[in-house]
């Protein structure tokens, strides 16, 4: 049994345009009289044989007309005869009454049609033409009436042609001045591909491609690729140097999760730097439930993040503060999965270590931060005060900051060794008791050095205890075996003793103290009112060298708020307001006002002693720094609320990185939620920005598209229209759409637009200085045509015939139109850039015949193959070929081709490639759009039992494989793809030629194709050859096997050229035996060239 059971093998091809007409309907199929005047002049050569005639000249005599109406006595000079050139007259009458009679087809069809069954003939129709009208500069809108008129030259009976205006168009100075489109890939939306001038052959300005210079509407894949992401505008960005962390935590709404993983890799961050946009490093991202978190590192090499300026760096944005640009890189799923989460808000958070540009001072002046320098004077003092100012820390409400410093040149050892020869040495007293008892009397201690009384009756002793740590003297006084007894103590001078014995140290390594406060207002204030922060200056160990490096975590004042204004200026006085940090020398002593007592003091205590020997004091240690940097951490929150935007401007805000521009995050005023990308929810979007338009006004644009460009496989396109307001994009309402003749960017057409009034020029999300439109598909982007031209005050006018008669000539050519009939000083220029349209003459002849013998035939309803394809015919002008095919069933795919389906209907459509731009010659399609009204129109007028499918031709193409050999003196580079070229015109010859029928279930074979190529002029020979036939999916896949023949598997088939061809030149292939052959084992095979060979041998045949 046959494997291809289901196969419809009608061998029919359907109607088309040009067989429609039945002969005997045409007026000339029967003539009464057909004879031209050759024939009737034969005619009458012969009749005159027959004709008699007698004369008498005595003699009678009988003879006939042939001897005086010999025909070959006509010439062509002027010298025939006169009876003849008579009868020449008489047939040119003649000819005037025959022409007449053969007019008897056409009279008894008009009659019949016309006069007895009432077919009317279709009325003539004006010509119309697109204008556009530039205004004077002094005009900024300007109205023309209905019916104004344009001259247009003169007609053939040299009369003035008029067209007028069909309504009341208004007109401005605004023009289109920009074009810019995106496209978005569809089933990868990170994918997207930007025109910044969407009106060139590259989409960047390069020149046009295409012949007629269209360009496509929302790009193409081969464009370049656009930025979308976000980014923050904050004073906490103003990061001049150090270690600079930025973190960047995004929270969502609660019930929203982003994508499982997030990388580096995903995204790119820039900071605004004081020579342009810097890319800083993504340190790591971390990704927690509803949130994730952005960290950002930039070393010491990036340069000073600073403020925003338009002119550097030429991004737009709203703001004046520095911006973090954080761009997506393409990912699976990343940019779908963040554009349609809603955002809670974003927390920034900056951490700084290593400030050093810093304004110091002390009390005594401004000292320079880059060397080492004496914080407190060089003979500091209790109160001196040292101070530290920025303007990028303090403008900041800080959440942490440290001070950090280090001495330099300090002592080796601590302090209160380092300062022990500067205390005043105590002087020993002998305490004389006084005790009153009986016969008592005073008495001293022997050795003079334990002050000690002894009492006469030696029966008590009184004891003094000095305490070497203390600055009062204190005596206790035991007295044995005696009662209770009342003691006076007298203190005489003895001499001086060691201070370690008697006093306190002179200073250690936590008597140095200092405190911080901050500037504000004006005011010093800290943590606490009135108890400024105590830090120690060189740690709180007194056994060990003071600590060199200085760490001092500052408690930040509650009330020390942000103030992105601060300008710490040049330095502290008394009228800066903020911007700086004191430490205060309060407690502790360096002795430079000791230093020199002492040292006298060492020398005149010990100036019986060596001099080498003694001891001598320290030199007073003077505080000496260096590295004097700042850390400190500062953050905020950017809250998405319609609240928090209801409050007044926003210091921190976060924005949108577009393609083509930036928009501040707000809330949107349907969902009430802002969301961290913009949403990109076009598959393409094509931007129009006008120049000079006021709002609010109306706008025509005149698009001039390149008809038959858009991809039939895709259903029709839905255009909305938008304008842009606040960098927000509002649909325009339904009743603002005045004009729509494109048909969704179908055909060309004027669009009018009422433009409102909160239009204007002033935006970031696109250009500025542009007011702009936008026109977007949200699918099937390639549904679209091609436009040529966008052109606006564009105007539609119709002839204006006054006698209603409509000129044979129905269309005007561009440019004639230049001038108004009645001069307008506030019109400036009149342009006609294409060709008038849409002018049909009245209906009369064949296509009068033809209209109605149809409509007599079917009655306007679809039974028979014959009734569907007349039908659409007549309806579709843009259909060139109908096919009707009964009981079978193709929806499309053709997997589900069925040929046995009683009540299945399936209709085939072929465009007129004679007037179509089709984007794949090889494969004519009808738009999907076209099907779909063909599909509508039938089902009006077809039975209720039958389904009816509607489709584009099954192409199955035919790819080549061989190797050829050129003739000599035939160059590779120019021969091969002509060779190609010739292939796909002998496997599709309508690509060359629009006139080509295409046939349908055809076949071909092998032995054909290697004849037609062997014939051409530059080939030598042809060997190697294979024939493959590629067909759609849900066919039989036969597209690797060699075959004889191809031949299509449907009735809906039709055999076209794959768009490429394998073709290997001989004479390139390595290792071949026979330079003449393509094939290494192949000797036997060989077609050789038909040249000359000198013996049998050399053929290779033998």
């Amino acid at each position: 049994m046959s494997k291809n059971c289901n196969k419809n093998s009608a061998p029919r091809n359907g109607t088309n345009r040009l067989n429609r007409l039945p002969k005997a309907l045409d007026a000339s199929f029967v003539a009464i009289d057909e004879r031209n005047k050759a024939a009737l002049y034969q005619f009458a050569d012969r009749l005159s044989a027959y004709v008699n005639y007698h004369y008498y000249d005595g003699v009678a005599h009988q003879s006939n007309w042939n001897t005086v109406f010999n025909i070959d006595e006509i010439r062509d000079d002027g010298l025939t005869e006169p009876h003849l050139a008579l009868f020449d007259a008489f047939l040119d009458l003649y000819a005037i009454a025959q022409q007449d009679l053969n007019q008897f087809t056409a009279k008894h069809l008009d009659y019949f049609y016309e006069t007895f069954l009432g077919f009317e003939k279709k009325p003539p129709l004006p010509d119309k033409v697109y204008l556009t009208i530039e205004l004077a500069k002094h005009i900024s809108q300007h109205v023309l009436k209905e019916k104004t008129e344009f001259k247009a030259g003169k007609n053939s009976d040299k009369k003035e042609q008029f067209y007028k205006l069909l309504s009341e168009f208004s007109f401005s100075q605004a023009r289109v001045g920009s074009l810019k489109s995106i496209l978005v890939d569809p089933t990868e939306k990170s994918n997207i591909w930007i025109s910044p001038v969407a009106n060139s052959g590259d989409g960047i300005g390069g020149e046009m491609i295409n012949q007629d210079g269209s360009w496509e509407a929302f790009g193409t894949k081969q464009r370049t690729k656009g930025n979308i992401g976000f980014a923050i505008s904050s004073p906490l960005f103003r990061l001049a140097e150090g270690q600079r962390k930025i973190i960047i935590q995004i929270n969502y709404a609660a019930g929203n999760s982003i994508i499982p993983t997030l990388t580096k890799a995903n995204f790119k961050a820039l900071a605004s730097a004081e020579k342009g946009w810097e890319e800083i490093s993504i340190d790591s991202v971390h990704l927690t439930g509803k949130s994730f978190q952005l960290v950002l590192l930039a070393n010491e090499s990036v340069q000073k993040i600073i403020d925003y300026n338009p002119k550097l760096h030429v991004e737009p944005y709203s703001t004046t503060y520095p911006v973090i640009q954080i761009k997506l890189n393409t990912a699976d799923g990343l940019y779908e999965s963040l554009m349609f989460a809603p955002l809670e808000n974003i927390q920034i958070k900056t951490d700084v270590k290593g400030v050093k540009n810093l304004l110091v001072q002390n009390s005594l002046g401004k000292l320079d931060a880059s060397k080492p320098m004496e914080i407190f004077g060089s003979i500091p003092a209790i109160g001196a005060n040292f101070y530290i100012g920025s303007t990028e820390v303090f403008q900041h409400k800080l959440s942490s900051l440290k001070l950090n410093f280090e001495f330099l040149n300090l002592p080796a050892m601590a302090f209160n060794n380092y300062y022990k020869s500067y205390a005043e040495p105590a002087k020993l007293f002998e305490f004389l008791p006084i005790v009153t008892v009986q016969n008592a009397s005073l008495a001293s201690s022997s050795d003079k050095k334990e002050p000690a009384s002894q009492m006469q009756n030696e029966s008590a002793k009184s004891v003094i205890d000095v305490q070497p740590v203390s600055k009062t003297l204190s005596a206790n006084v035991s007295v044995g075996n005696l009662s209770t007894q009342m003691y006076s103590v007298i203190p005489k001078y003895w001499q001086q003793q060691e201070i370690q014995k008697l006093f306190s140290n002179y200073v250690n390594n936590s008597s140095f103290k200092g405190e911080i406060t901050f500037l504000d207002h004006r005011s010093w204030i800290s943590l606490a009112p009135n108890t400024p922060q105590k830090v120690n200056l060189f740690g709180a160990g007194d056994s060990s060298a003071p600590i060199a490096q200085f760490n001092a975590d500052i408690n930040i004042p509650n009330e020390l708020a942000a103030d992105y204004n601060t300008d710490a200026g040049a330095g502290y006085d008394l009228n800066t307001e903020r911007g700086f940090l004191k430490l205060r020398f309060t407690d502790g002593k360096f002795g430079h006002a000791d230093y020199q007592l002492a040292y006298s003091r060492a020398i005149l205590n010990n100036i019986k002693e060596d001099l080498s020997s003694i001891e001598l004091p320290n030199s007073p240690y003077t505080p000496l720094i260096h590295n004097l940097s700042l850390d400190y951490t500062a953050e905020a929150q950017i809250a998405l609320t319609a609240s928090a935007f209801s409050s007044g401007n926003q210091i921190h805000k976060i924005f949108h990185i577009a393609p083509f521009g930036r928009a501040e995050v707000r809330p949107t005023p349907h969902e009430g939620s802002a969301y961290l990308l913009p949403k990109l929810q076009n598959e393409g979007e094509l931007y129009i920005g006008l120049i000079d338009a006021i709002a609010p006004q109306n706008i025509s644009l005149l698009f001039q598209v390149s008809e038959g460009s858009s991809n039939p496989d895709y259903n029709k396109a839905i255009v909305k229209w938008s304008y842009l307001h606040d960098d927000t994009w509002k649909d325009f309402e339904d009743e603002a759409i005045l004009r729509e003749q494109t048909n969704g960017l179908l055909t060309t057409g004027i669009i009018t637009l009422r433009i409102p009034a909160v239009v204007n020029s002033i935006s970031t999300l696109m250009s500025g200085g542009y007011s702009w439109l936008r026109a977007s598909v949200e699918k099937d982007v390639l549904a679209v045509c091609d436009i040529i031209s966008i052109t606006a005050q564009a105007a539609e006018a119709q002839f204006n015939s006054y006698d209603d008669v409509i000129p044979e000539k129905l269309s005007i050519e561009p440019g004639v139109i230049s001038k108004l009939k009645e001069p307008d000083a506030a019109v400036k220029r009149i342009a006609q850039s294409l060709g008038s349209f849409d002018g049909k003459p009245a209906e009369q002849g064949n296509d009068y015949y033809l209209r109605v013998s149809e409509r007599l035939r079917h009655k306007g309803r679809a039974i028979t193959l014959w009734d569907y394809e007349r039908l659409i015919l007549a309806q579709f002008a843009d259909v060139y070929t109908v096919k009707c095919i009964g009981h079978t069933i193709f929806n499309g795919n053709v997997a589900s081709y069925n040929a046995l389906s009683p009540g299945a209907v399936t209709i085939i459509a072929v465009p007129d490639i004679s007037i179509s731009n089709a984007p794949n010659p090889l494969q004519p399609k009808v738009s999907k759009n076209t099907l779909n009204e063909i599909k509508n129109f039938v089902n009006q007028r077809k039975s209720s039992f039958a389904q009816v499918h509607v489709h584009n031709p099954v192409y199955e193409q035919i790819r080549l494989h061989f190797h050829v050999k050129l003739k000599d003196g035939y160059e590779d580079n120019i021969y091969l793809p002509l060779l190609k070229e010739s292939i796909k015109s002998l496997l599709a010859p309508w690509i060359n030629n629009s006139a080509t029928q295409l046939e349908f279930g055809g076949k071909i074979e092998k032995s054909t194709l290697i004849y037609q190529l062997e014939k051409l002029s530059y080939v030598d020979y042809i060997t190697c050859f294979k024939l493959y036939l590629i067909r759609p999916a849900g066919l039989e896949d036969i597209s690797t096997k060699d075959l004889e023949r191809a031949e299509t598997a449907t009735a809906a088939s039709i055999l076209t050229s794959f768009p490429d061809h394998s073709i290997v030149n001989i004479k390139d292939l390595p290792g071949v035996k026979n330079p003449d052959c393509s094939c290494a084992d192949c000797d036997d095979n060989v077609i050789k060239s038909s040249k000359q060979f000198v013996s049998l041998n050399e053929c290779g045949c033998n």
